[in-house]
């Protein structure tokens, strides 16, 4: 079962972001196309990381396409968050916006590099 659905809204420390579609899933991953609700004219990709069930959020800048990753495993999500965050400063590293939980799921809202890689 999907962790987040069409018009779900995952509220970030900076802004908010809402869920477009399902990109696709993994054994470990689920990510979704997302938008900054502010400014609908960005896309935004999350990563959402949750303890039982699924959840991870990750975000960019206009026009910008961003990523919502849903991760089953806590414990990975924040490895994978440390990581990006050390490695911004490399210019073809994807942009980490946002980071943060939702109850039990964290996620990530990430910048989408081109479409089909995330």
């Amino acid at each position: 079962m999907p962790c987040l659905s069409k018009h779900d809204i995952v509220p970030g420390n900076r802004r908010s972001w809402t869920v477009v579609r399902k990109l696709g899933e993994g054994q470990f991953a689920e990510v979704y196309e997302g938008r900054d609700v502010e400014d609908y004219t960005r896309k935004v990709g999350c990563d959402v990381v949750c303890h039982k069930q699924c959840c991870t959020l990750i975000t960019p800048s206009p026009p910008t396409q961003f990523a919502i990753k849903i991760e089953k495993n806590v414990r990975i999500l924040k490895v994978e968050q440390r990581a990006l965050a050390a490695l911004q400063h490399v210019p073809a590293m994807c942009k980490l916006y946002e980071s943060g939980t939702m109850g039990e799921k964290m996620f990530l809202v990430l910048e989408v590099l081109f479409w089909g890689a995330v």
